[in-house]
């Protein structure tokens, strides 16, 4: 892992444990200003081309956003999945 994305994932590591103390106090004002800085974290990661997927994944966690899930095609679907299942029949 590069020293960047340690140092970045460090400042991600603070911000969610400071995002818990907001949180805690109930202060909103302070979580609103924490997420800010997550996503400029976020931002900066992308436009230095780090993966960003898990930093997107904590930014959704913290924010109680819901995860964007691709439309799988029957050519991209794993095997088994784009299959139609099978007639289910009743018996005694």
């Amino acid at each position: 892992m590069s020293r960047f994305r340690e140092e970045l994932d460090g400042r991600i590591a603070g911000l969610r444990q400071r995002l818990a103390d907001a949180r805690a106090q109930q202060d909103e004002l302070r979580e609103s200003e924490l997420l800010t800085d997550l996503e400029t974290l976020i931002d900066i990661a992308d436009r230095s081309d780090v993966d960003t997927t898990q930093m997107e994944a904590v930014l959704a966690a913290e924010t109680g956003a819901l995860p964007v899930i691709p439309d799988l095609t029957a050519d991209d679907a794993p095997t088994g999945l784009a299959e139609e299942p099978e007639a289910f029949t009743a018996t005694d």
